[in-house]
């Protein structure tokens, strides 16, 4: 299996259900490199499944930080207005951990006292 660990920042989440009920949450994490002129941005697509992908969506926004594991796949296709083959980097979240949530930090002390790693 291949495993990926990614520190980031949340960019665009979004939560819906599959026609079973199950909850899937998909979101992208930008992942910085360097620093000033320097500084590069990665940006890579989260998925999670069930009771994770709820906490995520409830706790976590844009901006938040994250810790996230999980199985990588490489996703490719063709861009439809230039035709190039482009690629994307999956991962399907298996554990996780809030590093800051503004969201979490105002449901209060009770919610993810050390519960916020899956």
């Amino acid at each position: 299996m291949k495993k990926l660990e990614v520190i980031g920042n949340i960019g665009k989440i979004n939560m819906k259900y599959t026609p079973e009920g199950k909850a899937v949450t998909e979101f992208t994490v930008a992942v910085n490199e360097g620093s000033g002129e320097k500084k590069t941005t990665e940006w890579v697509k989260a998925v999670a499944w069930e009771k994770a992908g709820e906490l995520i969506n409830q706790y976590a926004g844009v901006g938040s930080k994250i810790f996230i594991s999980g199985k990588c796949k490489v996703e490719t296709w063709n861009d439809k207005s230039s035709g190039e083959a482009r690629a994307s980097l999956v991962i399907t979240v298996r554990d996780f951990e809030f590093l800051n949530s503004k969201k979490l930090e105002q449901a209060g002390p009770d919610v993810g006292d050390g519960d916020n790693i899956w």
